[in-house]
């Protein structure tokens, strides 16, 4: 998502979703905590930067990385661990995979979500989708060196975030998402 900068024309800022949180896992807290902490997120643990590009003559001339939540050392140390740097690259990715899979907030749809609640199903239904069924060439890993694999052209294993994150061991078809029968959740002790 391009925005372009209300104070210098030739400057826009694309945000950079940087994988790091320390806020609450369940999202339903995260919610309710930034709505009471809006003017102060950094209560929550998150850390947020933007990258800021200047352009001239649809050219780039200059990046700069701006921080907007946490300290700069603390955002650096964190992806330094990982070899990454402040990036847009795997956010813009993400959201042209929601605006791809989830009718209700492409450009330019037939299809509108009428209600929140069916936003939510809609993205419910994708965050599945996306984490158990789509395997993800950048998380494939190389097959073992086999006369069979060999033979039959297969050179990767196909892998989901799931897989990569230990949840599952296989790549689930669509028809297994949908039929998946989820337990309740426990409910709260009324004494």
């Amino acid at each position: 998502m391009l925005q372009r900068s209300r104070n210098r024309p030739n400057e826009s800022a694309t945000p950079s979703r940087l994988p790091v949180s320390r806020a609450s896992p369940n999202a339903h807290d995260v919610s309710k905590e930034w709505s009471l902490n809006r003017r102060h997120p950094a209560r929550l643990g998150l850390l947020y930067a933007k990258v800021v590009k200047s352009y001239r003559r649809r050219r780039i001339v200059g990046v700069k990385h701006r921080v907007i939540f946490g300290a700069t050392e603390t955002i650096e140390s964190i992806l330094a661990k990982r070899g990454w740097k402040i990036n847009t690259a795997l956010i813009e990715r993400l959201n042209l995979d929601f605006r791809q899979h989830v009718a209700a907030i492409g450009r330019r749809v037939n299809t509108l979500c009428k209600h929140e609640a069916g936003l939510r199903q809609q993205l419910a239904i994708f965050h599945t989708y996306h984490n158990f069924v789509l395997p993800h060439a950048s998380l494939r890993l190389p097959l073992p060196e086999l006369m069979d694999a060999v033979k039959s052209g297969k050179r990767w294993q196909p892998r989901t975030p799931a897989m990569a994150a230990g949840l599952t061991d296989r790549v689930w078809s669509l028809r297994e998402v949908l039929r998946y029968r989820v337990p309740p959740w426990p409910q709260p002790q009324v004494h």
